[in-house]
């Protein structure tokens, strides 16, 4: 998973106090939404510019008003609980298998926005196969109501 498509741990706070929508697949919890959007000190005037201090660019802005500065990309991250698994080795073996599928399915969702998934107790000892098909699943719907929205 390239660097700029995951969560920093002061990106992963703002984002759980943001309270994003949710959807339950059979293997994670995924939690999803756009990035945080609030109005410009320098332009009170404009409608919004959604200048996002963190994730380092401007959202939702054409390449000409942005000047210079990059549009942020979409955003993931996995949680894997003790509770879901209590080895290290197989929480591990779960984050290496989604970070996997969701390569395959990262060019799915809309640019600016955040996917956070929580893995479930049945993702300890799921094949590839199966946290493949959850992901691509729970990508789709997101990315869908992410359109819509």
């Amino acid at each position: 998973m390239p660097r700029k498509n995951i969560l920093t741990h002061a990106d992963f706070v703002r984002v759980e106090k943001a309270g994003l929508r949710r959807e339950r697949g059979s293997l994670f919890i995924l939690s999803f939404g756009t990035l945080p959007v609030h109005r410009c000190a320098s332009q009170p005037d404009a409608p919004v510019c959604r200048r996002i201090s963190r994730f380092r660019g401007l959202a939702g802005t054409s390449p000409s008003d942005v000047q210079g500065q990059k549009i942020p990309e979409t955003k993931t991250s996995c949680v894997v609980s003790k509770k879901t698994a209590a080895r290290a080795v197989d929480r591990n073996l779960i984050k290496r298998r989604w970070r996997d599928a969701m390569l395959q399915c990262l060019s799915a969702v809309p640019a600016p926005s955040i996917l956070v998934f929580y893995a479930m107790k049945p993702a300890n000892g799921a094949s590839f196969k199966d946290i493949k098909s959850d992901v691509s699943a729970l990508v789709a719907r997101a990315g869908a109501k992410l359109r819509a929205s």
